[in-house]
């Protein structure tokens, strides 16, 4: 089934009347999958999946819906996502240990901009590929990935290595 969405003023997109039913005590309750797709990006919720996954409780029109807690769907940039012209990016490859390539990982650097810690972060995609913008690194930076425990880090120069693809392998 099909549900037309709202976009809040925040910006946010809202299914407005989901859970409404004439007969809420013969309907119940239903499972729903949101899935959005965004050029370039990948996106992910917060136990990782690509998509929400949530059961709603119908209710009765004359009865006042009760606030559900909002599920959140991230985008991260994915390896075909532009960055405006002149970002400095970093090309890679996550593979196990057994040089497959391994998707939706989070492939992240950190850096001190003014005092603050500023991250950038974005995922692989199905082939294991990434670009990493790093816009406030020079010389040496450290570039990491993690999924479920693994993890791999490497070590790039900027803007030296930023025309070579790197290789990460998770352990």
């Amino acid at each position: 089934m099909r549900h037309r969405h709202q976009v809040t003023p925040a910006g946010d997109l809202a299914f407005v009347n989901l859970g409404r039913s004439r007969d809420p005590a013969t309907t119940g309750t239903f499972d729903v999958r949101v899935t959005v797709d965004c050029a370039g990006t990948i996106p992910e919720a917060l136990n990782g999946d690509p998509a929400i996954t949530t059961t709603v409780t119908t209710w009765a029109p004359d009865a006042p819906a009760t606030p559900a807690q909002p599920d959140v769907l991230r985008f991260f940039p994915g390896p075909e996502y532009r960055f405006p012209a002149g970002t400095p990016v970093l090309a890679g490859r996550v593979v196990d240990s057994n040089g497959d390539p391994v998707a939706r990982v989070r492939v992240f650097s950190t850096a001190s901009v003014h005092g603050v810690q500023a991250t950038e972060e974005v995922r692989t995609d199905a082939r294991g590929y990434f670009r990493l913008p790093l816009r406030w690194s020079t010389g040496a930076t450290d570039v990491k990935a993690a999924l479920g425990g693994r993890n791999a880090a490497i070590t790039v120069s900027v803007p030296a290595d930023l025309p070579t693809t790197q290789q990460m392998t998770l352990t």
